[in-house]
């Protein structure tokens, strides 16, 4: 069945942020006050431990009073470990995480951030940093971090009216698209957005597709074959179009969609198995970083480990096989 006939769309005028600059300044925003709140975080514990009268007088010091200049250098390690932490759990490229899945990562990110921390301070200079101090950056810095968010957020939303947004296609219809569109306009003000009650034959969505520089597909009540919602998610992947669907199809191939619920409601996004190749990078250097870190630091225990399989078996101590 072909589409009905529509009026062209007329795109928003090429006036304001480009999208991707948008993402960028929202992403550096985020680096940026999340970077300070972790060093605040680290100069408040080490107020609260050396200077605050209430804490030395319980917890009193193993040694002598040490300078901030001493704790200084831990910020070279802690904060970039804390932005990768923050990166690596989704922080960043989640604009419209809801705030009670934020602040869950924000508590594993600062949690993670801490440990790790400690444990390079220990192999740096095993007893020559407060372990007191080292833990009590890890409250400071979920409040600090929950706080910087809220900011980065703020700033995001400011830099929302200034973007020059790209149309989005609802296709399905009713009150759940009149509830989508208000919210896409309340989060992208010059966005356009389009409705359609359904995809149609593969040839008119294609054409559908073509005439307009489209930002998103949203499919609020899917009619026909799970094939061809597939193929119409596979022609917006082409053109680089985001493809999302409203879940009423549960059956759908769930190894590769994944929950989306960056407008407020419960969606299917269809992802891809492949990461870009920055994503690859970033995936990569943390792996390797974060392994060498965990090896060095458990190395005493496999070093046992090793000797006494050695002392209660025979053969190496390593098993291979081929797979």
């Amino acid at each position: 069945m072909a589409l009905p006939k529509h009026a062209p769309v007329t795109p928003p005028p090429a006036m304001g942020l480009p999208p991707w600059l948008r993402h960028g300044l929202r992403t550096a925003g985020h680096v940026i006050f999340d970077a300070l709140a972790v060093a605040a975080a680290y100069r408040l514990a080490f107020w609260a431990r050396f200077e605050w009268s209430w804490l030395v007088a319980r917890i009193p010091l193993s040694g002598e009073a040490v300078g901030w200049d001493k704790y200084q250098g831990l910020l070279y390690a802690a904060v970039p470990i804390w932005l990768l932490l923050l990166r690596s759990n989704r922080v960043y490229t989640a604009s419209y995480m809801g705030s009670a899945d934020r602040l869950i990562q924000i508590v594993k990110s600062a949690a993670l951030g801490t440990l790790t921390t400690l444990a390079a301070a220990f192999l740096y200079e095993r007893l020559a940093y407060s372990r007191v101090m080292l833990a009590i950056s890890f409250p400071i810095g979920v409040v600090l971090l929950s706080l910087s968010q809220t900011l980065a957020l703020r700033f995001d939303e400011w830099l929302a009216g200034l973007e020059a947004a790209r149309p989005v296609l609802l296709v399905g219809g009713g009150s759940i698209a009149a509830l989508l569109k208000e919210r896409i306009l309340a989060r992208h003000p010059g966005a356009a957005v389009r409705e359609t009650p359904q995809l149609g034959d593969e040839a008119e969505f294609n054409r559908l597709l073509d005439e307009t520089n489209w930002y998103e597909v949203i499919v609020l009540r899917a009619q026909g074959s799970h094939e061809r919602i597939l193929a119409a998610a596979e022609a917006c992947d082409t053109r680089g179009i985001r493809f999302a669907l409203v879940p009423d199809l549960l059956e759908i191939r769930m190894g590769e969609v994944q929950m989306d619920h960056h407008l407020g409601l419960p969606a299917y996004r269809i992802k891809h198995s492949s990461l870009t190749r920055a994503n690859f990078l970033a995936k990569r250097i943390f792996d390797v970083f974060f392994s060498m870190l965990l090896l060095a630091a458990t190395a005493p225990l496999w070093l046992v480990i090793c000797a006494m399989i050695k002392l209660d078996s025979s053969g190496p101590i390593l098993f291979t096989q081929d797979r």
